[in-house]
């Protein structure tokens, strides 16, 4: 990735049918031709699914599929991005869990796009992370891609403040180690 004028999307993680990438690439391919000139939809990693993706983005420039990339170099592919997106598809199963990358994309510091319902949504509207869209709802994802393109600077600085303040705070070694004793010498 290189940081230009494009508004950067990007999803890592493994490649399957559960990933709802299929939805995204949809929506995206929706966008009005002057928005996708403004983005790029850059989807990294391997799986079972990425040949089906391949053909529904129909060679669409302003999607880029870049392959497996090693754990340690994907920290500077965050840094390029705007939005990290995370998404699972609407299924109960999936409400009840949060993708170890939502961690990952926290530490990173830049918005989160959850494109996923459950607790993973809730996660990151409760504590101002980023976006929601409903993962079974093209029109909604596509609103939400119009959203994050036109979104100013300020905006997006403080959904990564806000994901400082949550690793200081809930996501701190020290804290969780003091509340788990706490809890552990009052019972």
């Amino acid at each position: 990735l290189s940081k230009d004028s494009l508004i950067h999307f990007t999803f890592a993680g493994n490649i399957g049918k559960v990933q709802n990438l299929e939805n995204i690439i949809e929506a995206f391919l929706l966008l009005p031709s002057n928005y996708q000139k403004r983005a790029q939809l850059n989807i990294i990693g391997d799986g079972s699914n990425i040949a089906n993706l391949k053909r529904l983005s129909n060679n669409n420039p302003n999607i880029i599929f870049h392959g497996r990339k090693k754990r340690e170099d994907m920290f500077k592919f965050y840094q390029a991005s705007d939005f990290l997106i995370v998404s699972l598809v609407d299924d109960p199963i999936f409400s009840v869990t949060v993708p170890a990358k939502v961690q990952t994309y926290i530490a990173a510091k830049k918005p989160i796009l959850a494109i996923i319902n459950g607790d993973t949504a809730d996660l990151v509207i409760n504590n101002k992370l980023g976006l929601h869209a409903n993962p079974s709802d093209i029109n909604s994802i596509q609103k939400t891609f119009m959203h994050c393109i036109d979104m100013d600077e300020r905006e997006k600085e403080n959904f990564s403040g806000q994901s400082d303040k949550l690793l200081k705070n809930d996501f701190n070694k020290n804290k969780i180690i003091d509340r788990l004793t706490n809890v552990l010498l009052n019972n």
